[in-house]
C-alpha cells in the first residue's frame, strides 16, 4: 500500500517532500525506495509505546547532493543510542527467523549487513 501511494504522489508531485513513518513492512520498504533511487533527506528512528518507527523524508527529483535509501540506513544511526541498540538487535532476530527454515539470499545478505552495522556501532 504504502508503495503504491509513492508511486501516485511521485506521478503527481515529482518535486515534493515525502514524509514516511513506517512500523510495520520496513525492509520491503526500504527495498523498494533503494530500486527507485530515491533521494533521502533526513531519517530518524522513533520508539514510542515500545514500537520502533523509522521515519524518512524523502525526494524523488532532489539528485546527487543527497544520499539514496539503503537497505539498513544510514543517516539514521548517527546518534546510536540504547533505543537503536535494542531496534538492531530486534531486526537481526526477526532476520534470523525469516531465514531459518526458508533460504532467501536477499534476507541473508540483509542480516549480514545488520550484524556487520552492530558490529561497527558497538
Amino acid at each position: 500500500l504504502t508503495q503504491k501511494m509513492m508511486r501516485i504522489i511521485a506521478a503527481n508531485n515529482p518535486e515534493a517532500d515525502i514524509l514516511i513513518c513506517a512500523h510495520q513492512n520496513i525492509i520491503e520498504l526500504r527495498r523498494y525506495l533503494a530500486s527507485r533511487n530515491y533521494s533521502l533527506l533526513h531519517e530518524e528512528l522513533l520508539m514510542e509505546n515500545g514500537k520502533y518507527y523509522e521515519i524518512l523524508l524523502l525526494n524523488e527529483e532532489k539528485g546527487e547532493d543527497y544520499d539514496t535509501v539503503t537497505q539498513t540506513g544510514s543517516i539514521i544511526w548517527a546518534n546510536y543510542n540504547s533505543n537503536h541498540h535494542n531496534y538492531l538487535n530486534q531486526q537481526i532476530e526477526y532476520l534470523n527467523r525469516a531465514t531459518e527454515f526458508k533460504e532467501d539470499e536477499y534476507l541473508t545478505s540483509l542480516k549480514t549487513a545488520y550484524m556487520g552495522l552492530y558490529k561497527s556501532l558497538d
